[in-house]
């Protein structure tokens, strides 16, 4: 098989459908020291309805935020309790993969091989947790 990643054409920017929702417990390293800590990701695979061997992968990290809406509020205090929230963030370190790359494969399941593989220099599935 070819290199599995190709710069974007113009072919492969045609419609897609989502065909894999993936996620993985990692040990992400952080920062410029490498910290390492525990995070899970969000794998969208996404396939080209043009051409069945073309998807695209979208990354996100989950994070846990307290958040409070500050509006509407009733003189002067929001009125809407604060909620803890799971928001998907897209990461600089997962941009180019998530934007640029067609990762050429025979199905999402090995689609999202590609796509972890790419993602080894900042993570590490955890033992057990798919993969």
């Amino acid at each position: 098989m070819a290199h599995p990643f190709q710069s974007q054409s113009d072919a492969h920017r045609g419609p897609r459908r989502l065909v894999g929702v993936f996620e993985y417990d990692v040990d992400l390293r952080v920062g410029s020291a490498g910290i390492v800590e525990m995070a899970v990701l969000r794998f969208e695979i996404w396939q080209f309805l043009n051409d069945s061997t073309a998807y695209k992968a979208r990354v996100w990290r989950l994070e846990h935020y307290r958040v409070q809406a500050t509006f509407p509020q009733d003189h002067g205090e929001p009125l809407e309790p604060v909620s803890d929230e799971v928001l998907c963030v897209e990461k600089p370190e997962f941009l180019s993969l998530s934007t640029l790359q067609v990762i050429r494969a025979a199905d999402e399941h090995e689609a999202v091989q590609v796509a972890l593989n790419a993602l080894l220099p900042v993570c590490q599935v955890r033992k057990g947790h798919g993969g």
